[in-house]
């Protein structure tokens, strides 16, 4: 009888810790990646909301440079859209932006996270072996850039 009062007490306590126990969630993720013509880069910071129950605060930056040996000529051309898109993420993924060709896209020139996207709501955060790929369009070209976490907090 002692064994079996242990035993159901045991698998109480296991069930209880399961359904309440903390995630860890990783705070500040950089990505970077590199294609033939692009450098990209994804800082990430996020933290368990203090006002809503299962829910994230979460601020992404993004920012790509191009490496190529025509970006002057690029530059001064308005003819050339370029788009990129992010994934890899739940919720934001294949969200594209849009602009005119430039040499850097994104968050530009944004050291800390003011000028980020951002948001405190979100059901969802980023872990730090999730497979995020930028895929930047210009002109005919496509590349995929893959980006691998190189700092973790």
């Amino acid at each position: 009888m002692k064994k079996v009062m242990f035993l159901l007490f045991s698998v109480m306590v296991l069930i209880f810790t399961g359904c309440t126990s903390d995630r860890d969630v990783p705070n500040h993720l950089l990505f970077e990646g590199e294609s033939k013509h692009w450098r990209g880069e994804v800082e990430i910071k996020q933290s368990k909301s203090d006002s809503a129950t299962g829910k994230y605060n979460f601020a992404q930056r993004q920012y790509a440079e191009c490496l190529g040996d025509d970006v002057e000529q690029l530059e001064q051309s308005n003819d050339i859209d370029i788009n990129w898109t992010l994934s890899g993420m739940t919720d934001i993924d294949n969200e594209t932006y849009i602009s005119k060709f430039q040499r850097e896209i994104g968050h530009i020139g944004v050291d800390d996270m003011d000028s980020a996207l951002k948001s405190n709501v979100n059901t969802f955060y980023v872990e730090e072996d999730a497979n995020l790929k930028m895929v930047i369009k210009w002109g005919e070209n496509e590349e995929t850039i893959q980006l691998e976490l190189i700092d973790s907090e």
